[in-house]
């Protein structure tokens, strides 16, 4: 039976065949013999718990555009963090999935985006400003 095993960092592809109590495992064109010295039974395992239920995400993605319901031209803060630079001016004529913010989140840069082209007319935070997810940051219309 062909095997691959991942051992620190590294992968390795065995065959290994069983006979009787022993193992035995080729690699690299050499052939090695593992025989326990004593064959220990294992514990019954108890029924493993169902697989998680796939749910859509509950928030967008760092770098998702995030558009306000009802298509309102508010782009929002993803997640918490702080803004780190903002690439936008008022009345800058900006293009769908433009950036015009970027945020660090949890020592990690996210690039906000804009969700539809139009026109800056508005900037609601400064550079160095911290806000929460859900936070309005521009406004496009």
């Amino acid at each position: 039976m062909k095997q691959i095993i991942k051992y620190q960092g590294k992968i390795y592809e065995l065959e290994t065949t069983r006979q009787g109590n022993e193992i035995v495992v080729e690699y690299a064109g050499k052939r090695y013999i593992v025989a326990p010295e004593e064959v220990v039974s294992r514990p019954p395992q108890a029924n493993p718990p169902p697989p998680p239920q796939s749910t859509p995400p509950s928030s967008p993605s760092p770098t998702a555009p995030t558009p306000t319901p009802g298509g309102g031209g508010a782009v929002t803060a993803p997640m918490n963090g702080v803004v780190k630079k903002i690439h936008v001016t008022t009345s800058q004529t900006v293009t769908a999935q433009q950036l015009v913010v970027s945020m660090e989140a949890m020592k990690m840069e996210v690039e906000v985006k804009t969700s539809q082209a139009g026109t800056v007319s508005a900037i609601a935070v400064s550079e160095g400003d911290t806000v929460e997810q859900g936070d309005q940051l521009v406004t496009i219309e």
